[in-house]
């Protein structure tokens, strides 16, 4: 089984690649917990990101027992992190351990290069701050050493650069 996690700042579609290489890979896709989890809420308080983190959890449990060869996540613990970090000025320890203690294969950091759009559970419009997140992520995955690379391009040049980056991964795994 190969794991990749797509991570990026709010609206830098995620989503949308992750349907993309699932109906390219026949894969599953390990959705946000957080969107289902704060679908009927107003606001959300820093007790909530455990909450979330217990959600997330079980869901990626459950992409990593699918039948499938390629389980796509569309978020993971360093995106909790980061939102607990820039958010609250701390994060909780199971957090912490989750991300210490999960592994991807590949983490495909998309940059916030498409337009903005509005969302009721997006907080962050502007460039400055989509990037600043942007840079949190990487920074981190850089401190954790993890294995990712940054989607650059946009539309469907997004998508393939994405399946290029899955196919070098699966071709090298293949060779060991």
């Amino acid at each position: 089984m190969i794991k990749i996690a797509l991570i990026g700042p709010e609206s830098s579609g995620k989503t949308t690649l992750a349907g993309m290489l699932k109906a390219h890979y026949d894969g599953f896709i390990v959705n946000e917990f957080a969107r289902e989890y704060l679908n009927d809420k107003n606001s959300y308080e820093e007790e909530d990101l455990l909450e979330i983190a217990k959600g997330q959890a079980n869901f990626e449990d459950e992409g990593i027992n699918s039948d499938k060869n390629i389980v796509l996540f569309d978020t993971n613990f360093l995106v909790l992190k980061v939102w607990s970090d820039l958010k609250y000025n701390r994060c909780h320890k199971f957090i912490e351990e989750e991300l210490s203690n999960r592994k991807y294969d590949l983490t495909l950091l998309l940059l916030p290069n498409i337009p903005w759009q509005y969302d009721p559970m997006r907080e962050s419009p502007s460039i400055e701050d989509r990037m600043n997140i942007f840079n949190e992520y990487k920074k981190h995955l850089e401190l954790l050493n993890h294995p990712y690379q940054v989607i650059r391009n946009i539309g469907y040049g997004r998508t393939q650069e994405s399946i290029y980056h899955i196919d070098q991964l699966t071709a090298s795994q293949n060779r060991l």
